[in-house]
């Protein structure tokens, strides 16, 4: 073994007598560090001492020893102690005052740093508290309004609205009122989501009814009572200063009569984008209370004033039962769009409008309507919104479908191969829903499809409908219609009496002169 003697540290200038192997020593790692630190121990001096590691050679770190990875685990448990106790002493939490416990933390210089530590720390364990029970809601269930017409039964009712329990319905004891429904009487039932009859009303004469109302699930019983339901006129005025969603509910009304509202003038208005900050809007509407149920009926008569054009709408009902929204003019606020061609792909018009002669027959007659002619199978399509009407075999039409748009509007499509499957009588359907395919049954030398528009029950030329079109009042039905719309047209002039005079005329053009001229003059 061969040592040097190191004489003068050449860092610090001080004699040491420190013996290295550089090469390989009898004395293990452990032995040389003691070694080392014993020697350290006897100099008493300020100056840094050094760290001599032996590794690859001799190599010399200066180092500073007083920031050891003790002391600061020391330093950062202190602070966080310190931090705890000011939180604890000066927070809510539900945690007891601490009491002070000295842990003596070992550093270089062994010096004792007081950690603040509880005694005790309670643990609060949450009580499981029983959970609170929703709010109920009261969901408002629908009643249908109707009026009793020729042929209804209360089965044939329950079938068109698909409503259920009409059995157990028919058990009650006053089931004979409802065995022997008369014309134009008065029927009020209750349902829920589900179609399950809850309340059933009959308006037997101008003081009785009978009503039928449910006691289980399936059980219900009827009692006859004098008449329970209370109507009133309730009238609404709105000035719009934001929106017309908040004049709407500043005025008290709700949005399913905001809704109808809109509907009737959507044809006259955007309310997308032409509702202004000044429009003004009035309504005068039913509401009906049954027991203690409350329901807005119907609007009766209603205006509204966009950008400073005046629209106004007359609920009429004519004799035939059919009822719509007019202008004091007469005209149909509903507007009607039918395509001219209700199929996806045809060859040509085979056959117009018009007289003809006919290719079977040879007879010259009028033909009453467009054949489109088209491969067999293409689809034919609704020519506008409607319900089916009809849908079967008529004669020399073959398979026919007739759809219904308006009280007045009807539409028919015939020689069909078959219909959709899932469509049935009392369906409503979308203008450019599929309804059947192109076939060639009845009286046909091809496969094509025979398109018919009925207004009224009168023939027109399906191409003079390009544009959505609208409906007057019939000249017949005119003297009616002023006698029933008069008394709303006043009742909407008192609540608009406080406003600006407005004349009708400016709002829409008048087409219809006589009575109808005289009406509007009246307002």
């Amino acid at each position: 073994m061969s040592y040097f003697k190191i004489n003068i540290n050449p860092l610090t200038g001080i004699k040491n007598n420190i013996n290295y192997n550089i090469f390989k020593s009898k004395n293990s790692l452990p032995k040389m560090v003691v070694r080392h630190r014993f020697i350290n121990s006897h100099h008493n001096t300020t100056q840094s001492s050094h760290n001599f590691s032996i590794e690859y050679g001799l190599n010399l770190y200066p180092q500073s020893s007083w920031l050891t990875p003790k002391l600061l685990i020391a330093i950062i448990s202190f602070v966080i102690a310190l931090t705890l106790n000011w939180w604890l002493n000066n927070s809510n939490a539900s945690i007891s005052p601490m009491s002070v416990k000295l842990i003596p933390v070992p550093t270089n210089n062994l010096i004792a740093i007081p950690l603040e530590l509880p005694n005790k720390i309670p643990i609060e364990i949450p009580i499981k508290l029983a959970p609170t029970p929703p709010i109920p809601t009261v969901s408002k269930l629908p009643w249908l309004h109707l009026q009793v017409k020729t042929g209804n039964t209360l089965s044939t009712i329950f079938k068109q609205y698909k409503l259920k329990q009409v059995y157990q319905i028919n058990q009650t004891e006053h089931a004979q009122q409802l065995h022997q429904l008369k014309i134009n009487q008065e029927l009020h039932i209750k349902h829920d989501d589900n179609d399950n009859v809850q309340d059933l009303i009959l308006i037997l004469n101008k003081t009785d009814e009978l009503h039928v109302f449910r006691i289980g699930d399936k059980e219900f019983e009827s009692e006859i009572r004098p008449i329970g339901k209370n109507t009133e006129t309730v009238s609404v005025h709105g000035i719009i200063k934001t929106t017309l969603s908040a004049a709407a509910q500043q005025a008290g009304l709700s949005k399913q009569q905001l809704d109808k509202l809109m509907n009737i003038f959507v044809y006259n208005i955007d309310f997308e984008s032409d509702i202004q900050i000044g429009d003004q809007f009035s309504l005068v509407y039913k509401q009906h209370q049954f027991g203690k149920d409350i329901e807005e009926g119907n609007i009766l008569v209603a205006e509204f004033i966009n950008n400073g054009k005046v629209y106004q709408a007359l609920r009429y009902t004519d004799q035939n039962g059919n009822t719509d929204y007019y202008a004091p003019t007469g005209d149909n606020l509903q507007q009607i769009s039918l395509l001219t061609a209700p199929i996806t792909n045809f060859k040509r018009i085979s056959s117009k409008f018009g007289k003809r002669k006919h290719p079977i027959s040879h007879r010259r007659h009028l033909h009453t309507g467009i054949d489109y002619s088209a491969a067999q199978g293409t689809p034919i399509i609704a020519a506008g919104d409607a319900t089916v009407k009809f849908l079967g075999r008529k004669g020399g039409y073959g398979k026919v479908i007739v759809l219904e748009h308006d009280a007045r509007v009807q539409t028919l499509y015939a020689h069909m191969l078959k219909f959709v499957k899932t469509l049935k009588v009392g369906d409503e359907v979308s203008q450019g829903e599929f309804i059947g395919y192109v076939g060639q049954t009845g009286k046909t030398t091809g496969p094509h499809l025979h398109y018919e528009v009925l207004i009224d029950n009168v023939y027109k030329n399906p191409l003079d409908f390009k544009t959505p079109f609208s409906l007057p009042i019939a000249e017949t039905k005119q003297p009616d219609f002023i006698m029933k719309t008069k008394k709303l047209l006043a009742k909407l002039n008192t609540i608009n009496k406080s406003l600006l005079p407005t004349k009708l005329v400016q709002s829409v053009p008048i087409t219809h002169k006589s009575l109808l001229q005289q009406h509007v003059v009246d307002i």
